[in-house]
């Protein structure tokens, strides 16, 4: 099979070089980083809420940096990079990349499994785990995630992390329901005033649901309806409610 070397053009805050021959393929430049668009294609309703490690901040989904992807046959593939670990807002001053690693599995038809590693610093660094398996046909799709955070910020003991549930239904061709539930929890670390123990993050813990309806008008045209609730963990917090109506329109 002949080389291809392609220069991609802006889309979703991207410019790279792309490297394809046979089962690999590389990236270099302002990339999308896998991890993210994995999990952002399989929720399949970005344009309503965000995947799990982008709406909490367990990283960045396009960032400055080299990946490749290769297939070792037609049921898993590996896939790594090297990135700035920053985001494509800074670019980096102190050498400190973030190396990631991941598989993907198919084992059979409409399952995917998939596990991810990352890891920045020197030290003591900030690693991200993740864990996913799902399954999708036409008419049904469902997922669940695993994630950990060690070390936020590079902060002995500061983990996070939690999980997310999600499903969609196509009842017909042009309409569909869909819902979610995430939760957010963080380590005790104890006060050093009192000694009590208590979540550091729990300003943010807590869970989400969300559950709408979907109508595709043509098929570059979405519109949706949706219900979501976050409830904190801590009770000295409210919990808030809100009902959105989102419009996709893919050119």
């Amino acid at each position: 099979m002949a080389h291809q070397l392609l220069l991609a053009t802006f889309f979703s805050k991207q410019l790279f070089l792309n490297y394809h021959k046979n089962r690999l393929d590389i990236n270099f430049g302002l990339i999308g980083l896998k991890q993210f668009q994995f999990q952002q294609d399989f929720w399949g309703h970005r344009y309503i809420y965000h995947s799990y490690q982008d709406r909490y901040g367990f990283g960045w989904p396009t960032d400055y940096g080299l990946d490749l992807t290769y297939k070792l046959n037609a049921f898993i593939s590996v896939d790594g990079a090297v990135t700035n670990g920053s985001g494509f807002q800074y670019i980096m001053q102190d050498n400190n990349y973030k190396k990631s690693v991941g598989i993907t599995i198919e084992p059979i038809d409409h399952v995917v499994l998939r596990a991810y590693y990352d890891r920045r610093g020197t030290k003591l660094a900030q690693t991200n785990m993740a864990l996913f398996a799902g399954y999708r046909t036409e008419k049904f799709s469902a997922g669940a995630e695993y994630l950990l955070q060690g070390n936020n910020d590079y902060r002995e003991d500061y983990d996070r992390g939690g999980v997310s549930v999600y499903t969609s239904i196509n009842v017909t061709e042009k309409i569909g329901v869909f819902g979610r539930w995430d939760q957010l929890t963080s380590t005790k670390i104890p006060d050093p005033a009192t000694s009590l123990e208590s979540p550091w993050n729990q300003n943010a813990d807590g869970k989400l649901l969300l559950a709408g309806v979907e109508y595709k008008l043509n098929s570059n045209a979405k519109l949706a309806f949706e219900f979501q609730k976050w409830a904190y963990d801590s009770s000295i917090l409210d919990s808030r409610a809100r009902i959105g109506l989102h419009v996709e329109y893919v050119f």
